[in-house]
């Protein structure tokens, strides 16, 4: 199901929300399914917001015209970000499901503050957790030594901190190469 969520910051009227309903009913979301606030993105307080997300469910898009109608600033979209994903980790922890993740780039910053962390969190509870190592991530150097990760540092990440019961390997891994 598609879920629209608009939000104009004045209440006094001098602003609408008509161009932001006319593209999220473009985009083929149900009068019934959108949700709207009028209030500052600096308020906490949405519940037009509040409702949107608790009515998103597996398999539902969330659509809002430009990010800036989902979150007061970066934190709160990331935050917002951050929530939907751990209902995401729970539904599979709670109906048997595995999951695959992206690249496997052992401590990179940008997924250790994003997925990884969920994958660590829930790699006991899911059914199975499947990770990939992709040409472009061959090129990644281990900052320690300043060598390409080796195959045994990716399989140590993947395996104990982020629990993969399968790594998907780049055909052009090196240690794949016939000698």
């Amino acid at each position: 199901m598609l879920i629209g969520y608009m939000r104009v910051s004045k209440t006094d009227g001098s602003q609408t929300n008509d161009l932001q309903r006319d593209a999220l009913i473009a985009a083929g979301v149900d009068l019934t399914h959108l949700y709207e606030d009028r209030a500052s993105g600096k308020r906490g307080d949405r519940p037009g917001l509040t409702g949107c997300l608790k009515a998103l469910r597996l398999g539902d898009t969330l659509i809002v015209w430009k990010l800036d109608r989902l979150g007061r600033d970066l934190r709160h979209l990331i935050n917002t970000v951050h929530d939907l994903t751990g209902r995401w980790f729970e539904f599979a922890s709670a109906n048997n499901i595995g999951l695959g993740g992206p690249d496997v780039i052992p401590n990179r910053k940008a997924q250790m503050k994003n997925s990884y962390p969920f994958f660590n969190k829930y790699k006991s509870k899911l059914a199975l957790i499947a990770m990939a190592v992709q040409e472009p991530t061959l090129t990644y150097r281990n900052p320690n030594t300043g060598k390409p990760f080796s195959k045994d540092e990716f399989v140590q990440f993947a395996e104990d901190y982020l629990g993969a019961d399968i790594i998907f390997w780049s055909t052009t891994s090196p240690w794949l190469t016939k000698k």
